[in-house]
């Protein structure tokens, strides 16, 4: 196993994904409405909130189980990563809000690590089939 990054390490390797975050035109956050609101909530306060523009409510797309398709740009990206990795290292006790914010923040990540162009954000640790599974009768 490697060894732990250093403060510095772990501030040069979170800055190099809010530059390849910011360097997005345009990608896709999928997640429940609930989800959506919380991000809302927490990126339109601070610092950040300059650089988090959420789209217009009627660009999101609503899917079934309170799904919602929201377009963002790079920028309104890197301001919900940074955001979001903030909020999962507050407090020392686990709290809603940093477990919330970890789940986002990881899902970001693990779209930025993929070698799509357009890499897709999909916050949802239990996807549904496409289809419901009919059970066999006889």
């Amino acid at each position: 196993m490697g060894e732990p990054l250093s403060d510095h390490d772990a501030q040069d390797a979170h800055e190099a994904l809010l530059i390849k975050a910011a360097g997005i035109g345009q990608t896709h956050l999928i997640c429940h409405m609930d989800t959506w609101n919380f991000i809302i909530e927490q990126c339109s306060i601070g610092q950040r909130s300059t650089h988090f523009n959420p789209p217009a409510a009627d660009t999101l797309s609503v899917e079934e189980r309170g799904m919602v398709t929201v377009p963002v740009s790079g920028r309104t990206l890197a301001a919900i990563l940074d955001q979001m990795n903030e909020d999962s290292l507050s407090g020392a006790l686990p709290t809603v809000t940093p477990a919330v914010a970890t789940a986002v923040r990881d899902a970001i990540l693990e779209a930025l690590d993929s070698d799509d162009r357009l890499p897709v954000v999909i916050i949802d640790s239990h996807p549904y089939p496409d289809e419901p599974e009919e059970d066999e009768q006889e």
